[in-house]
C-alpha cells in the first residue's frame, strides 16, 4: 500500500502489515481454509494501512497505531469468520 500510495515502501510498513495479517487471522485461525487466510490478510492488510493514514486525519493521538493494527484487523478478522469459515 505504502508503494502505490508514496512511491517508497518502508520497513516499518511492512511489520505493519505483518502485525494486521496476524491480527486479524487469530479469532478465525481453526475454522478458514487456507486460501481464505490469505486472502483475509491481505485484505487486513490493505484496510489496517488505510485506517494508519486515517488517524492523521482525524487527528488521533495513536503512536503505536494500535487502533489502525488491532482494533480495525481484529474486527476484519472476526467479521470475515462470519462469511467464510468452514464448518468443522
Amino acid at each position: 500500500v505504502e508503494k502505490i500510495k508514496d512511491g517508497k515502501p518502508t520497513a516499518v510498513g511492512a511489520a505493519s502489515g505483518a502485525v494486521a495479517g496476524l491480527v486479524a487471522i487469530t479469532p478465525a485461525c481453526a475454522n478458514l481454509a487456507p486460501g481464505f487466510a490469505l486472502l483475509l490478510g491481505i485484505i487486513a492488510g490493505v484496510v489496517s494501512a488505510l485506517a494508519v493514514e486515517l488517524k492523521f486525519k482525524l487527528g488521533f493521538d495513536d503512536s503505536l497505531d494500535v487502533v489502525g493494527l488491532h482494533l480495525v484487523a481484529g474486527m476484519i478478522g472476526t467479521l470475515y469468520l462470519g462469511f467464510f469459515a468452514i464448518d468443522t
